[in-house]
């Protein structure tokens, strides 16, 4: 894979991949770092990622990959939140000057909240209610059942629910 089939297939894909990243980790800092290394990483693998059946996918299952290594390294502060209310869609969080301090309040539990939500629970919360993602899109990228991502998604929403409930009555 040269140069330009590089930046033409997995470039555009950029704000995706950041968006699930940083979803994941809970920090844009870490959200950079985790798209740098997969993109260091489908550098190394050459044309494999162009000739799986759907290279999106395999970019996405690759993403999570990463942020699960980037995890259980523990090397990184997952609940490490910012106090601003952020806005990742089409890029680097910006800060929403406008919003008010107790909309960025709710945020920062929210991000605290889904962010210790355990891997599996947190990563179909994020693709189907963040990244709009339509059962069957989840289901190639994670190898689960439909049935199994609708209870997974529940369960994940039950308990992101419960935690955000728990930081409310602190």
């Amino acid at each position: 894979m040269n140069a330009e089939e590089f930046k033409s297939a997995f470039l555009p894909l950029g704000p995706m991949l950041y968006r699930i990243a940083y979803r994941m980790l809970g920090a844009e800092e870490d959200a950079r770092d985790a798209v740098q290394e997969l993109y260091v990483k489908l550098c190394r693998e050459g044309d494999r990622a162009l000739r799986s059946a759907n290279p999106q996918g395999y970019c996405v299952r690759m993403m999570q990959n990463v942020c699960a290594d980037i995890l259980r390294r523990g090397g990184r502060n997952v609940l490490r939140m910012a106090a601003d209310v952020t806005e990742v869609r089409g890029g680097p969080a910006v800060e929403a000057a406008d919003a008010p301090v107790e909309g960025r309040e709710e945020a920062a539990m929210v991000r605290k909240a889904l962010a210790a939500l355990p891997r599996k629970l947190r990563e179909v919360v994020v693709l189907r209610d963040l990244e709009q993602m339509e059962m069957d899109e989840i289901e190639a990228l994670t190898g689960m059942s439909q049935g199994n991502i609708r209870v997974t998604l529940s369960r994940g929403r039950k308990m992101l629910k419960e935690k955000i409930a728990k930081f409310i009555n602190r």
